[in-house]
């Protein structure tokens, strides 16, 4: 709309006859809107009030307006390292899992819910939890672990059960073997073998090749 409008210039007389605050549009700042558009680029959801209303008046010169540093923040790292137990005890782990998520849903939504508890909590989110057990120390832990939307008290119940799992009784682990440890393997059993075949003696007399002189 051009300020020569009538119906522009009726509007900004109201405004000041009612004691309206400045008006901060186009029509009214179109130097500043001019430069707000270049550097909207820059706009975040921590500087978009501070860029509206303070730093318009940096605009007049044309400047631009300087992004502020945005703090970073690291989730915690997840080890990769699989939970070691008994097939018994992870099923059992897994279905208190389920099943708790299940009644807490059911206590808190009833049977008119929008979505079930296995929607809400799927079994791969069980499977995740289960796969990082040992390394799960605090809600914020299991929060980032799992992601997506949670109801009251699943998060500290997921603690609780974890707490416990973490208490089992741990099958011993199985050494992986280098590549050096491996050859050095074979290389005993294929000794063992020649022994067996050569018969109780471990290695069979070696026969000369020399000729019988007459």
């Amino acid at each position: 709309m051009s300020i020569t409008d009538q119906g522009y210039q009726n509007e900004k007389a109201r405004e000041v006859r009612e004691g309206f605050p400045q008006c901060r549009c186009s029509n009214c700042m179109p130097m500043e809107a001019n430069t707000f558009i270049e550097n909207m680029n820059l706009m975040t959801v921590d500087n978009v009030d501070r860029m509206i209303t303070t730093d318009m008046n940096v605009y007049e010169t044309g400047a631009s307006v300087l992004k502020l540093p945005k703090p970073k923040t690291r989730a915690p790292r997840v080890s990769k390292k699989r939970a070691l137990a008994y097939p018994e005890d992870l099923r059992i782990y897994k279905k208190r899992m389920r099943e708790t998520v299940d009644q807490l849903h059911q206590d808190e939504h009833g049977e008119n819910a929008f979505f079930t508890g296995s929607q809400l909590f799927q079994d791969k989110k069980i499977d995740l939890i289960a796969h990082h057990a040992d390394n799960l120390r605090s809600i914020k832990d299991i929060r980032v672990l799992i992601g997506g939307e949670t109801i009251k008290g699943q998060l500290d119940a997921l603690l609780d059960l974890t707490h416990t799992f973490q208490l089992r009784q741990k099958p011993v682990a199985i050494p992986k073997k280098t590549g050096s440890s491996l050859r050095a393997d074979a290389a005993t059993e294929a000794l063992v073998n020649r022994s067996q075949k050569d018969g109780p003696g471990g290695f069979a007399p070696r026969r000369s090749v020399r000729k019988k002189l007459d």
